[in-house]
């Protein structure tokens, strides 16, 4: 140390060990939290656990749906995408038409020589059946018939009735060939390489259902079929994968789109039926109103037409002057119309009694009118201002609402009151203890230096919070002064007497 600060004065420092003054206001902290009562430690009062609700798992949020401007640039990027697809698929088929160009200049009848019926249906050549063995599907005769043979030569019939077995049949043939798949790659009818791929692929099982023994020239379609599909093949698997994903992901939003589109005309359609069904009721009721009359629609026109007719005599009696006085509004159910010219005065007596109910042990009276009267409110020293009030012989009296006004009655239901809090037990500090923990911790502690203060800190710190929810701190004070002395012994400031 020396060396590094030089041997002057200026560069000595001196550390004193702390007074009595500093280690008391050292341990004061600690002697604080020993007069603490329990409820200002956290979880040192046992509370009643709280059962919680089990909730169902909440679903997924649904996704977020994109905005205008981000489906206008999805549409964008897609048409770009669909073009370079159907570019990529053009290229594929000028690849098989190298290897073979007339056979994709070829049509269905030119490549497999079939027959199409009325329905649309292609067939092929008539081949021969493979002889008949007894099956559940038997006809009377016990010749039986295959299920895969939609068309099959006419069936010969014998002199007894009994049908005989076809021997010849035709082979049902996918309506595509390569001229048509040319032109739908343009179309936009192919939206991934697969399935231009499968259309090559029903090509080839065209040639192959047809491929036959009893015409040769039917295998030789066969091969030639069978190059080009692997051609197209082999070129598809060329294509990057990346590719193949982002054309798959496009034909899902195209279907998705298609789909939408169909759904909102099928809607339309319907609504336009809708209303047009709407409007011809509505014309059809109307002509029925028109044509139909009833005896009630009679006296209604009879009773219009006397009162356009009372009209008419007020507005010529207001003309000539003799029309009758305005009728006056009935402002009570107690208000006497009196004749013209004569006043009188009634008084309170005058007036029928009306029926009193009884609500809460107070009369209120009945009345049919309904106006702005407010109950009083209560004044602040617990008195309604026109409730019940005592008099000097100690009778209730009860206030009643005035004549021809409402009363509003509030129905309060009778409550329990809630338990209050239990009384917590008394907290005792012993202030001879105290002063006693107060004394050693200030003057037993003059030799420690700052580590064991701070170690004989913690160690009564813990002895405090393991007993922080006792209410009596006498014994918490006790094992803290056994505590203190049991370190100072070990440390030599005291013996195992002392």
């Amino acid at each position: 140390m020396r060396s590094w600060f030089g041997k002057t004065g200026e560069n000595r420092v001196c550390f004193n060990t702390p007074d009595e003054t500093k280690r008391r206001k050292f341990f004061q902290e600690l002697l604080d939290y020993v007069k603490k009562p329990p409820t200002q430690f956290p979880d040192a009062v046992k509370r009643r656990r709280r059962v919680l609700e089990v909730l169902p798992i909440a679903p997924p949020l649904p996704p977020r749906e994109p905005t205008a401007a981000e489906i206008a640039a999805q549409e964008r990027q897609d048409s770009l995408l669909f073009y370079k697809l159907k570019s990529h698929l053009n290229s594929i088929f000028g690849q098989c038409r190298k290897a073979d160009s007339k056979f994709c200049k070829a049509t269905i009848g030119q490549t497999v020589g079939g027959v199409q019926t009325e329905d649309g249906i292609w067939w092929g050549r008539p081949r021969r059946l493979p002889p008949a063995e007894p099956s559940d599907n038997t006809a009377t005769n016990g010749a039986s018939v295959d299920p895969a043979t939609a068309l099959s030569e006419v069936p010969v019939i014998d002199a007894e009735g009994n049908v005989a077995a076809p021997t010849h049949g035709r082979n049902r043939l996918h309506d595509i060939d390569m001229v048509r798949i040319h032109d739908w790659i343009w179309e936009g009818r192919y939206y991934t390489s697969a399935e231009f791929l499968h259309a090559m692929r029903l090509v080839r099982e065209n040639a192959e259902m047809e491929k036959n023994d009893d015409y040769p020239e039917t295998k030789d379609m066969f091969r030639r079929a069978d190059k080009v599909f692997g051609v197209a093949q082999e070129e598809v698997g060329r294509t990057e994968p990346m590719f193949n994903l982002e054309t798959e992901r496009m034909a899902k939003r195209f279907r998705e789109r298609e789909r939408k589109a169909r759904e909102a005309q099928k809607k339309e359609e319907e609504e336009a039926k809708a209303k047009e069904a709407v409007a011809a009721s509505a014309v059809d009721g109307e002509d029925t109103a028109m044509t139909a009359t009833s005896p009630q629609q009679d006296s209604n026109m009879e009773e219009r037409a006397a009162l356009k007719r009372a009209r008419e005599d007020d507005a010529s009696n207001e003309s000539e002057g003799t029309h009758p006085p305005p009728k006056r509004m009935r402002m009570s159910p107690f208000d006497v119309t009196d004749t013209p010219g004569e006043k009188t005065v009634r008084f309170a007596g005058d007036f029928p009694a009306l029926p009193s109910i009884a609500v809460n042990g107070g009369i209120i009276p009945d009345s049919d009118m309904a106006d702005g009267y407010d109950p009083p409110s209560p004044s602040p020293l617990g008195k309604s201002s026109t409730g019940m009030g005592a008099t000097e012989n100690g009778t209730v009296e009860k206030d009643v609402a005035p004549l021809g006004l409402t009363q509003h009655v509030i129905f309060t239901p009778s409550r329990t009151p809630s338990p209050g809090p239990s009384t917590p037990p008394e907290f005792i500090v012993s202030p001879s203890l105290y002063s006693t923990l107060e004394e050693t911790l200030g003057c037993k502690t003059a030799n420690l230096n700052v580590e064991q203060l701070e170690a004989l800190r913690a160690l009564c710190l813990k002895q405090v919070w393991s007993h922080r929810g006792e209410w009596n701190r006498d014994a918490l004070m006790g094992e803290m002064m056994g505590a203190i002395n049991q370190y100072l012994a070990e440390i030599g400031e005291m013996t195992e007497e002392e």
